[in-house]
């Protein structure tokens, strides 16, 4: 685990390093700072119970999508074999990139089990096309925002 959250956090840090130099600015937080039961933690337990004690055993599905075209969205659930119902899709409330990283920092779980999943969230007027949820790139960069390993195996899904 302590591992896993050095990751995060050099991974985060470097993220927001480029997004500084390159003007962008940047909303990351370097978890380093928060342990499992902090109040940013506790705070989060709050606003996402849904989100936390989710059995890991098929791993967990983060579930993303975009509001505008730097707004992104996620949902947490944990892995299944089957597709989801637009119901439970519905239900997901949307985290930020920094909540879920913080989330998912508090499950002891590899990062190559962790299945980022862009969708169309209906109440969302912005695009996310086939060619972008294919694109390996996109992916790449949505588990960067969460801090979690680039791996070959789930970018190429």
């Amino acid at each position: 685990m302590k591992k896993k959250l050095y990751g995060i956090v050099c991974l985060c840090s470097l993220v927001s390093i480029m997004l500084y130099v390159c003007g962008k600015g940047t909303n990351l937080i370097d978890i380093s700072e928060y342990g499992r039961n902090s109040p940013e933690i506790e705070k989060l337990r709050e606003k996402y119970p849904e989100y936390f004690e989710l059995g890991t055993f098929k791993g967990l599905e983060v579930y993303v999508w975009q509001m505008a075209e730097d707004d992104y969205r996620f949902g947490l659930m944990q892995g299944t074999n089957r597709g989801k119902t637009l119901e439970e899709m519905m239900a997901l409330k949307g985290a930020t990139s920094e909540e879920m990283a913080l989330i998912l920092s508090t499950f002891d779980i590899e990062d190559r089990d962790i299945f980022v999943i862009p969708w169309q969230n209906p109440i969302s007027s912005y695009m996310v096309t086939d060619d972008m949820v294919k694109d390996p790139e996109y992916i790449g960069n949505i588990r960067t925002m969460l801090g979690l390993d680039l791996d070959e195996e789930h970018l190429s899904k």
